[in-house]
């Protein structure tokens, strides 16, 4: 038998309010806690079998009730502005996992992000080359990957807030962090100078990378514990972020100052919620090209219909990629072979998921981490990676948890 079918230990007593909404599938599905696991019911007396069946159906028919007070509320909403599922997306033990995150200490998070910047370093080479010796101008005293490496944790949220360049650094000082080269002088941690010029001279490649390899962390992880099944399963989209900058633009005919608009697309794997890669511009809206090389062969990608292009079906059959995908049809018969083709093998329940992307941007912008301060483009671009590395450090984090909470019996 697969690990992935076994049946785990909860190794914390749950509540009884909490045992109930565990017990109604449709509110809690399989994609929010993917396996079977047996766990211990916190009550403060003995109930009887009988007492136990009449408390499950009663919260069935409150479930059953709100569920028809919502539909018709919904029913009387536009239809863009109706709630895509009724089901929730959230772990049911979330509390227990929130609960040991936050209490992981500022350098076991440093001590992730050095890890991922020295996998980063292996495949990619440190960020930039320090200038050899001899050379005018003031010695380097730091090392690249180490600067590099404290960047990501930069918009890590600590309490619903990003770290700017001063909190970085008055972090890295609290831990005694030293990021000088061996054999340099001078203080052990880097000031707010000296991280801003590594923000600004490190490359956006290097932090794509970083991005992946969080999220390859993350993966292995997992399936140390519960096994791969689902974790081929990805789903892309895209969403337009308000900035601060102000900008003037032309609406109905007349010129307006409105706020700038930064388009942000994300691919993320949805089992472990983690980002695999994201892409900015107004063009990343409907273009699946940049994502696709970047997922293993064999796996899954689900997208919105904007994503529907004849293009992007062509480079997912050469990566032996299935693109889900609702074609929009504007006669009988789906234009192009490769659309064709996908739209005979649609899977309606798989596509039912593609909103669980969605999770990534509302989990950044309700941590009020996103990148809303940036003027300079290339700033933005750097600063939308960084988000999306702190994103991925703390669903490290979440996996770490749940696999210190369940265990095989």
């Amino acid at each position: 038998m697969e690990i992935f079918d076994s049946v785990f230990l909860f190794l914390k007593a749950l509540t009884w309010r909490g045992t109930l909404s565990l017990l109604d599938i449709d509110t809690h599905p399989r994609y929010t806690l993917p396996f079977s696991f047996i766990a211990t019911i916190r009550s403060s007396k003995v109930l009887e079998l009988d007492e136990i069946v009449q408390n499950v159906a009663e919260q069935v028919a409150d479930r059953l009730s709100r569920e028809v007070q919502r539909s018709e509320r919904d029913s009387l909403r536009p239809r863009q502005k109706q709630a895509w599922s009724r089901t929730k997306t959230r772990c049911p033990v979330r509390h227990h996992v929130d609960r040991f995150v936050e209490e992981v200490p500022f350098t076991n998070i440093m001590a992730l992000a050095l890890k991922t910047a020295s996998l980063v370093a292996e495949r990619l080479g440190p960020p930039w080359t320090i200038q050899p010796e001899g050379r005018r101008g003031r010695p380097p005293n730091y090392d690249p990957t180490l600067l590099a490496a404290t960047l990501i944790v930069k918009h890590r949220a600590e309490s619903c807030f990003g770290l700017g360049f001063g909190g970085l650094a008055k972090k890295l000082r609290a831990i005694e962090f030293d990021a000088r080269l061996e054999g340099r002088g001078g203080p052990p941690t880097p000031s707010v100078g000296t991280l801003y010029i590594a923000f600004c001279k490190t490359p956006v490649r290097w932090l794509d990378e970083a991005v992946a390899q969080l999220d390859r962390l993350a993966a292995e992880e997992y399936a140390q514990r519960f096994g791969s099944d689902g974790l081929s399963l990805f789903a892309l989209d895209s969403t337009g972020l308000r900035l601060q900058s102000l900008v003037v633009v032309e609406r109905v005919f007349e010129k307006v100052v409105a706020h700038e608009t930064l388009y942000v697309a994300a691919a993320s794997r949805l089992l472990t919620n983690t980002i695999v890669a994201v892409t900015t511009g107004r063009e990343a809206m409907r273009d699946a090209k940049p994502f696709i090389p970047l997922l293993p062969s064999g796996s899954i990608l689900v997208v919105d219909q904007e994503f529907d292009a004849e293009l992007n079906y062509e480079l997912a059959a050469e990566r032996d990629i299935k693109l889900i995908c609702k074609a929009v049809k504007h006669s009988e018969k789906v234009g192009g072979r490769f659309r064709r083709r996908a739209a005979e093998d649609f899977d309606c329940e798989a596509y039912k998921t593609r909103k669980l992307v969605e999770r990534v941007f509302g989990n950044a912008s309700s941590r009020r981490v996103m990148p809303l301060t940036y003027r300079l483009p290339e700033s933005r671009e750097r600063a939308v990676r960084l988000v999306a590395a702190g994103h991925n450090l703390r669903c490290v984090l979440t996996v770490r948890a749940l696999t210190s909470l369940f265990r095989l019996p």
